[in-house]
């Protein structure tokens, strides 16, 4: 870690995401030229910044040891006493208008970020479609080795309407076990194949059926929803199941979160 470190020196500008509490993600940035943390929050949580502190703690550790060893390395810092830099909150209202797009927000920051200020505005409706941009990125990426298909089975167990049967021919067959990896033009592809044939009805069915599959106990515990309004709220993929069973009452935190996103999507 303290190599790591010792790069950060190189730069007059560091930038660390930070996470409450597995609940919200915002940008601080380490600004080396004006001794200041820069902080920028799309939803602006000004009341708690532990987990800044507590970086900051960390980072100070590792400088500390770099500065004992200072006829060893040259740098470009003035002032490595990073835990009494000002903090300073970049952002004065809010610019988040859902529960689920701060971990986006953070990466528009870090891509837009300059020395003094936001090189482009940052809106709700840039991030919108972002959100999908950055699902064919990561899909696509060069160092992404994952192997794809287009071809969905059907399950012999139990038969579903929003069931969705694609099948590959022979000859793609063929030509899928002669190539090692898809290149860029047909990861994109086969991505397209695959939802332009289905329904969004079709895809929550899908979706639906999947969590209602998973049965490993680890998985279960995993977080797949958050919301930070009206209060925290975290739900594991165990309540998620127990949602999607009719026989059980729903949760309380799913409800509240159903009639605020209706709420919303209705003014």
């Amino acid at each position: 870690m303290t190599d790591i470190v010792r790069n950060y020196l190189k730069y007059d500008m560091i930038e660390l995401p930070i996470n409450i509490d597995n609940k919200h993600w915002y940008l601080a940035i380490v600004n080396a030229k004006k001794s200041e943390i820069q902080v920028f929050d799309s939803l602006c949580w000004e009341f708690n910044r532990n987990d800044l502190t507590t970086m900051l703690q960390g980072l100070q550790y590792h400088l500390d040891i770099l500065r004992r060893q200072q006829d060893s390395i040259s740098h470009k810092w003035t002032d490595l006493d990073v835990t009494k830099w000002m903090i300073t909150e970049q952002l004065r209202e809010p610019i988040q208008e859902d529960s689920s797009s701060c971990g986006l927000f953070m990466l528009k920051f870090m891509e837009y970020s300059t020395e003094d200020t936001l090189c482009h505005p940052i809106t709700q409706e840039i991030i919108t479609p972002f959100r999908y941009k950055l699902a064919s990125i990561l899909l696509c990426w060069k160092t992404n080795t994952a192997a794809m298909t287009t071809m969905l089975e059907q399950s012999d167990i139990e038969e579903d309407p929003n069931d969705v049967v694609m099948l590959e021919s022979p000859e793609d067959q063929n030509k899928a076990k002669s190539l090692n990896s898809l290149s860029f033009k047909n990861k994109y592809q086969s991505l397209i194949s695959v939802i332009s044939n289905m329904s969004l009805h079709a895809l929550v069915g899908r979706l639906c059926s999947y969590i209602k599959s998973i049965k490993c106990m680890e998985t279960l515990e995993k977080v797949w929803v958050q919301s930070s309004k009206p209060y925290p709220i975290s739900l594991t993929l165990k309540k998620l199941q127990g949602i999607l069973n009719e026989d059980l009452p729903m949760n309380r935190d799913c409800f509240n979160l159903v009639v605020r996103r209706n709420m919303f999507d209705n003014i």
